[in-house]
């Protein structure tokens, strides 16, 4: 079995259970006692582990992007000229609304249309 990471929304130390058998086919997920973010219903305790562990993964390319969006905006704020502004507001400014949406609804967290 492997290392189960922390959870992604607030670093708290998640656990393994089995879900009672009422509760369907999938008995094992990973869950956090602190903030009750739960990963998907797995077969296997090591499929939990791997499920949660990805979530972990996107969590850490949110914050990256959020670091890189602060960049870009500094970025658009120096443009000097009028051939740089219309290159930013063709490509640059769409790509920037997209991953904001994105963010956005990975943001809202777990049973909100977001992360889980």
């Amino acid at each position: 079995m492997g290392e189960i990471n922390t959870c992604p929304f607030c670093s708290g130390a998640p656990t393994l259970a089995a879900k009672s058998p009422v509760e369907g086919p999938t008995p094992w997920r990973v869950s956090c006692p602190k903030c009750w973010a739960a990963g998907p219903a797995s077969t296997t305790e090591a499929e939990a582990i791997s499920s949660w562990n990805r979530r972990a993964a996107v969590a850490e390319l949110v914050e990256a992007g959020k670091f890189l969006l602060d960049r870009l905006v500094d970025h658009e704020v120096r443009m000097t000229s009028d051939a740089d502004a219309r290159e930013w507001n063709g490509h640059v400014t769409p790509a920037m609304a997209r991953f904001r949406s994105l963010l956005s609804r990975h943001q809202a967290g777990p049973g909100k249309g977001g992360g889980g």
